[in-house]
């Protein structure tokens, strides 16, 4: 009897875990545009192809940009977007079923374009190590598709969208112990705010979600990152990053908390007459 209770209970316990209440994630980190920069005229381009592992499916690209236009201040810009979807199925009518929708299919679409100046030092005499502080800011937007089946077994269909501004500061780390492998550590902060919205899910479930809490409202997120750069020509590497993200307060809405891109970055300032 002893054990029977004890499989009841087990079971139980998986089918409540398993019906938490889904999310709708308001943020994606993208990955820190690093410039491993050591003189004036140093250049990149990087283009990233970017995503993550908390979703059924996660595409998005990267486009980063920089400049130095001295011995130890540069510029840069970036662009970022992202097209995922997270499925969330559920017996229709289980009694563990505490999610507002019996089953949902998720889709989201996000673009941000950030600008941002800054400013690198050599720590020693060879310039291998360096330190990097930029800061910038950038416009946006994510929206929402939600569709499925609601809790009383019928079909459903939500949207939701909003702009997004944003002010961040990154500071890191770079290494450079040879021509063909760097590797940085670096973190950024991050406030974005998010203004009014456009939506036609209800005021539950806005309250539900978490999202009526984001309206007009500016939240701090801390990003670290690890990135490795490995020579494949003298102008020509293969870009890795992987970035972290700080989860919100118990009672806001989710972010997505990683992100790992891979991509090519090109020195213009080493392809033929730009040596």
């Amino acid at each position: 009897m002893r054990k029977r209770e004890f499989v009841f209970s087990v079971f139980t316990a998986i089918i409540l875990l398993c019906s938490c209440r889904t999310h709708r994630y308001i943020y994606s980190p993208p990955p820190h545009n690093i410039p491993y920069f050591q003189e004036k005229g140093d250049s990149k381009l990087t283009a990233y192809y970017s995503g993550g592992f908390d979703n059924e499916s996660n595409e998005g690209f990267d486009i980063q940009a920089a400049y130095a236009i001295t011995d130890h201040f540069a510029v840069a810009g970036a662009y970022s977007g992202r097209s995922e979807k997270n499925i969330y199925p559920y017996a229709a009518h289980s009694p563990y079923n505490t999610n507002i929708f019996d089953s949902s299919v998720v889709q989201y679409t996000r673009s941000m374009i950030e600008i941002s100046a800054g400013w690198f030092t050599p720590l020693n005499k060879k310039r291998t190590i360096t330190y990097n502080l930029y800061g910038g800011f950038g416009l946006g937007k994510f929206s929402i598709q939600d569709a499925g089946l609601d809790s009383a077994g019928k079909n459903y269909n939500r949207s939701y969208s909003n702009d997004l501004s944003k002010i961040f500061l990154e500071g890191g780390f770079n290494f450079m112990p040879s021509k063909n492998f760097h590797f940085s550590l670096s973190g950024t902060l991050s406030w974005v705010h998010y203004g009014n919205n456009t939506s036609s899910y209800t005021s539950r479930e806005l309250q539900y979600f978490y999202l009526d809490k984001i309206t007009n409202q500016t939240l701090f997120f801390y990003e670290p990152a690890l990135n490795f750069q490995i020579g494949l020509r003298k102008w020509l590497k293969l870009d890795i990053t992987e970035t972290l993200c700080s989860a919100l307060p118990e009672n806001y809405p989710a972010t997505r908390t990683f992100m790992q891109s891979v991509g090519l970055t090109v020195d213009l300032s080493k392809i033929g007459r730009l040596k």
